[in-house]
Parts: structure tokens; C-alpha cells; sequence
């Protein structure tokens, strides 16, 4: 999770495909087999992801959507429609958690 420092961060070998360990944490969330059925709040994608919900979680969301793995209704977010490309995502996150 956060370190309480701004600025980046060295990348481990799980994070960097994603770019951060951050965003890295949020797509696992994201694409997990079972979404909360309410959705997820931008306050709680910011606590899994171990960013601020004041905008450190807001690019990352809108990556997401923009890719059709998340969209917002009623102020929640869940799983967009691009389920294919979710499953794809998490078979990769699965073997990066399998190579240690």
C-alpha cells in the first residue's frame, strides 16, 4: 500500500506491465471473479488500489473505463462490458502472482 510519499516509486517485477503498483492493485480488484454487487465507490477503489480518494485513484478509474472494464452508474462503479479483455487481464495477473 502507500508509503505516505509522494512521487514514484521503484516498480517491482509484478507492477511493471501495469506501470505502478497501484494501478496494478485497482485491476486485480477490478477484475476479480466477483465485483460487490452495489459496485465499488471511488473511495473504496482508492483504498484498494492504496492511493488518496482525493484524486489519486481518478486517472486510474478512467483508464479503466475508457477500456470498457469499469462503468459507473449511480455514482458506483462495476465491471464494464469488456469481460473478454477482463478475463485476458486476469490471466495474467494470475501467472504474475504464480511467478512469485
Amino acid at each position: 500500500m502507500s508509503d505516505g510519499k509522494r512521487g514514484a516509486k521503484p516498480l517491482g517485477t509484478k507492477d511493471w506491465l501495469f506501470g505502478s503498483a497501484p494501478r496494478r492493485r485497482l485491476l486485480a480488484t477490478v477484475l476479480a471473479p466477483r465485483a460487490p454487487e452495489e459496485g465499488w465507490s471511488k473511495a473504496a477503489l482508492a483504498r484498494q488500489a492504496g492511493v488518496s480518494p482525493n484524486g489519486g485513484v481518478d486517472e486510474h478509474v478512467a483508464g479503466l473505463a475508457a477500456l470498457g472494464l469499469l462503468s459507473q452508474h449511480d455514482r458506483r462503479w462495476h465491471p464494464g462490458p469488456r469481460r473478454e479483455l477482463a478475463r485476458a487481464i486476469r490471466r495474467v495477473l494470475i501467472e504474475l502472482e504464480r511467478s512469485g
